[in-house]
């Protein structure tokens, strides 16, 4: 199995916060969703060379965990592998941690299917997208 890869860091600021003071969930949407185009390039897949070819991905379900609140000031750091890979489909997972001490905070999953563009109906995953992917299998995250 291959190693978990840094995919993204950040800085939570206050305007990341409700009015409890902890980072609402439209964030965790946005920092997860930002770190899923950056997985890419970690495993050698330029998706501006795949989409040329006519096939695109979508995300077709998402489920996100909260462990641990994130407040203003906190440093999180997001990993992420794949950890499934099917004919027309495949999971990409990710953990946001804290930066300093490495705890989970919350984790997300993200099974992302490819479509053909023209006919608008799924298509088989590229083979260099599975053959990356397949080098890049990680184990299911910890999360307990």
């Amino acid at each position: 199995m291959a190693d978990w890869q840094e995919i993204s860091r950040n800085m939570v600021f206050p305007w990341h916060c409700d009015h409890y003071g902890h980072m609402n969930v439209r964030w965790y949407t946005h920092f997860f969703d930002d770190a899923s185009f950056l997985i890419w390039p970690t495993i050698g897949i330029n998706m501006r060379e795949v989409v040329a070819t006519g096939v695109h991905s979508v995300i077709a379900r998402t489920t996100t965990d909260y462990h641990h609140e994130v407040r203003a000031g906190d440093p999180v750091l997001i990993l992420g592998g794949f950890t499934r890979i099917g004919t027309k489909s495949l999971t990409i997972s990710t953990c946001m941690l804290d930066a300093n001490t490495r705890e989970l905070r919350a984790s997300n999953e993200y099974v992302v299917v490819f479509f053909n563009a023209e006919t608008r109906r799924s298509a088989d995953i590229p083979d260099e997208v599975r053959r990356a992917a397949t080098q890049a299998l990680v184990d299911e995250p910890d999360t307990d």
